[in-house]
């Protein structure tokens, strides 16, 4: 009597990837649902289906014939022994049979069919706790016209299947088909992550991964036509590299968002900068479509931005410390430190890799450049010398903001009186550039050009020991000089500009912008 024969073709549906240790590797929990048997069989990929043809006679006691199913795996599962088993070849897939472990009594039917453009010779491993088996008797036949090697043999147990190819049988074109499915891998990887620093990592592997693949194509198939243009985007590298920048950029803005220290938050802003010169660097290699790439000193990665927002709310902060710390010595190391914070941020400014538009439109932390080196009402160091130019200081150094005024704002006059033919013009105002904690006082010169200018900021109620600035009026003979206080009040300002004296006198208070009168006396 004839045993009933059931035939059960398992989609295999691929996983398909080149052990490249430049290209990372995957996390090995990553498995492909179960497939169930399935009546249908399609090409899917490299491997395109796998068949058995199991009778009723060869199942064992206890196990349904609905109970054999199929389970794609991730290539890189495989351990060091299934490796060395591999030798150079590369993998297919790894598909997991089950029930696991279930013996035959006797021989089953399997039938591989996988994509080739070429007449190649397939391996069939059997990979179990006990070790890796070769399966050998497997007949082959290369079909060109629809591009398939279809492999045929006997297994007599289920345990997890690995189809490999030699990789010198790869042709270029399933080369770059195996790379892209790499790739979409990785990508798929990054797009079912939440956090943005750990989406970042994904695309990035993607983009590293993607230029392995591009160098590797060159090396192993020089010449060929049907490798990618280097720079074409054929591994998404391009839509990576500006994704990697899109959500490490996400991450630093939320940890700056909630970083209270200062210092801590100028290391990330660094690290902020490092990474936009990173990614401009990697643009710059000629490897990714430079039509999606970000324009060095246009802001296109929010470098400006960040410089310029993130270092006035670092060197503000920084300030208020100072100005609240009773410790001269602790002062006196903030202020240094501080130094060095405003020097790192006006010389990555001055760099050309910044938006220029933006960069010299908002610059409280260039204006703190000079304060952090002056007396802070003769508490902190010594006075600056006469060639500070552009300098901030900060009069009153207790923060006790009086209760807000509204005064009448007073128009600043015209001075007639002349430096070489030219007039001296001088305007006093006032921003409230952190409302609450301390505000600044500007005075404003314009005269001929290369002229000295000295003057002293002080509170009306204390006119001795005022805050001492000075500078040189620039090529186009104007100079502003700028004070940070932090008290309303009435202040006075008296100074010099090319020896010839002035004099400004205001309260400060609501509104911001022109509190004074100003007077220069010949």
């Amino acid at each position: 009597m004839l045993s009933k024969r059931i035939m059960y073709p398992i989609l295999a549906g691929i996983v398909l990837a080149l052990v490249l240790a430049s290209c990372g590797s995957d996390d090995p929990a990553d498995t492909a649902t179960p497939v169930p048997p399935s009546s249908e069989s399609e090409l899917v990929g490299i491997l395109g289906s796998l068949s058995l043809d199991v009778p009723d006679s060869a199942l064992p006691e206890g196990i349904e014939a609905s109970a054999i199913r199929s389970q794609v795996l991730n290539v890189f599962e495989l351990s060091e022994n299934v490796e060395r088993a591999l030798g150079d070849d590369f993998v297919l897939s790894v598909v997991r049979l089950e029930p696991e472990g279930v013996e035959f009594s006797e021989p089953v039917t399997i039938t591989i069919t996988v994509r080739s453009e070429n007449d190649a010779q397939l391996r069939v491993f059997l990979v179990s706790t006990q070790g890796v088996e070769e399966l050998a008797g497997f007949d082959t036949e290369f079909d060109d016209t629809r591009g398939i090697i279809v492999a045929t043999g006997e297994i007599t147990h289920f345990s997890d299947l690995v189809v490999s190819k030699p990789r010198a049988d790869e042709t270029a074109k399933e080369f770059v088909e195996r790379g892209k499915a790499k790739v979409a891998r990785l990508e798929a990887k990054a797009e079912g992550i939440t956090f943005s620093k750990e989406r970042a990592a994904f695309y990035k592997e993607a983009v590293d991964c993607g230029f392995a693949l591009e160098l590797e194509g060159l090396a192993r198939f020089p010449g060929s036509p049907d490798l990618p243009r280097l720079g074409g985007n054929a591994y998404n590298g391009a839509r990576n590299l500006n994704l990697y920048a899109e959500f490490m950029t996400e991450d630093f803005d939320f940890l700056f968002a909630n970083e209270p220290d200062p210092f801590a938050g100028f290391t990330l802003l660094q690290e902020r900068l490092e990474l936009t010169f990173e990614v401009h660097k990697k643009w710059l290699s000629g490897a990714y479509d430079e039509r999606l790439a970000p324009r060095l000193g246009r802001n296109d990665l929010g470098e400006t931005t960040a410089l310029v927002e993130w270092g006035d709310a670092i060197t503000q902060q920084i300030v208020l410390d100072i100005l609240n710390e009773e410790n001269i010595d602790v002062a006196n190391e903030l202020r240094e430190q501080l130094t060095d914070i405003v020097a790192y941020l006006f010389t990555q400014g001055a760099s050309g890799a910044f938006d220029e538009r933006v960069v010299h439109g908002y610059r409280t932390w260039e204006r703190l450049l000079g304060s952090v080196g002056i007396n802070f009402f003769g508490t902190i160091g010594p006075a600056p010398s006469e060639d500070t130019s552009d300098d901030t200081t900060v009069a009153d150094p207790t923060p006790t903001p009086a209760p807000t005024q509204t005064p009448t704002p007073t128009p600043t006059p015209m001075p007639t009186t002349t430096t070489e033919g030219t007039p001296i013009l001088i305007d006093m105002s006032v921003r409230h550039t952190a409302p609450g904690s301390f505000s600044e006082v500007d005075v404003t010169i314009t005269a001929a050009a290369g002229k000295p200018v000295v003057a002293t900021l002080s509170l009306a109620a204390t006119p001795t020991g005022g805050a001492l600035m000075s500078g040189t009026t620039d090529v186009l003979g104007a100079l502003t000089l700028s004070w940070i206080i932090t008290s309303f009040g009435e202040y006075n300002v008296a100074g010099t500009v090319d020896g010839i004296s002035f004099s400004c006198s205001g309260t400060v208070g609501e509104p911001a912008g022109q509190f004074a009168s100003c007077e220069v006396t010949p």
